[in-house]
């Protein structure tokens, strides 16, 4: 999760949805700083951090279609030596 005082947002970062590219470049060019870990929820930092006004901030994060991140994951098992030698032993 990334905050910016300056221009009021927070970054919610979701897996397998680019944002470690986007975090690298709302941090270089949009006054961008980590806060809590990376893939943090709202009702996490709410917890954390009860006394930032969160309405007063635009929130936003990156959805991906779900079959695009199902097509990742099994390429990482794909590649994944171990996994690779595990199918070929089921198969």
């Amino acid at each position: 999760m990334f905050i910016s005082e300056k221009y009021k947002y927070i970054f919610i970062g979701l897996r397998f949805s680019a944002s470690s590219a986007l975090s690298k470049e709302l941090i270089e060019m949009y006054d961008s700083e980590p806060i809590l870990h990376k893939h943090a929820n709202i009702p996490y930092f709410i917890k954390k951090y009860p006394k930032l006004e969160i309405n007063q901030n635009f929130k936003f994060a990156v959805l991906r279609d779900p079959v695009q991140i199902m097509h990742t994951i099994f390429n990482k098992y794909l590649t994944h030596a171990h996994f690779v030698l595990l199918i070929q032993n089921i198969l």
